[in-house]
């Protein structure tokens, strides 16, 4: 029915136009993306093409539930590639840039770092890492210092555990969707080998950075 075509287009482009909001929002300055919780806010929002990708077949028609379900499932997964490409930086380069280490050089704020803030810090390590990321002053702050504090305070194996934990609520987002919709079979496979990927190739980064910095 036409009137029902209406709807269905009118859905998709109200759900387009709140995501192009959200990813247009991460582009104005904010001091909130220098606190965990702001932070997870813009990575989950700049990366909402992940939400369009999966989600923009079944708004149209599909119930609530399982809308809701797919945007759990993509909040969780637009977070963990963003954490991912911010570990990635000190783990031999990431999906957003070839310079491995380019957000030490530049003092760009990211996961890792907003990770090691929240640590347990001595008063003057804690002075070079604040300079260095959260101000313009002239920074002391070495790489290879960087990294020894990185190690010594498990940021890189915690932010691991934050991809994992993600994708423990990616996972029941799909397994949800599964319950829920007759058709989504291999959406739903989609969506978990998507998951595991990203999992799977940050635990590898890691290790292989821990071997590196071994040497």
């Amino acid at each position: 029915r036409a009137d029902i075509a209406v709807a269905a287009r009118l859905r998709m482009i109200g759900y387009g136009l709140r995501l192009l909001r959200a990813c247009a929002m991460t582009q104005v300055p904010s001091g909130a993306r220098r606190t965990l919780e702001g932070y997870s806010r813009y990575a989950r929002d700049v990366n909402c093409s992940t939400h369009w990708a999966i989600s923009a077949p079944f708004v149209a028609r599909a119930q609530h539930d399982v809308c809701a379900s797919l945007q759990q499932w993509g909040d969780a997964i637009s977070l963990n590639g963003k954490i991912r490409n911010d570990l990635h930086d000190y783990c031999g380069g990431s999906s957003e840039c070839d310079t491995p280490f380019k957000d030490f050089h530049t003092r760009t704020v990211s996961f890792p770092v907003l990770l090691l803030l929240a640590s347990p810090l001595a008063g003057e390590e804690r002075r070079f890492v604040e300079r260095h990321f959260l101000s313009d002053d002239p920074s002391d702050l070495a790489l290879e210092t960087l990294l020894d504090l990185f190690w010594r305070t498990g940021t890189l194996v915690r932010c691991i555990d934050h991809i994992r934990s993600n994708a423990d609520v990616a996972r029941a987002a799909a397994l949800a969707v599964s319950a829920r919709c007759d058709c989504a079979g291999t959406l739903v496979s989609l969506m978990e080998t998507w998951n595991t990927h990203i999992v799977v190739v940050a635990e590898d980064r890691v290790q292989a950075a821990r071997e590196r910095d071994r040497r």
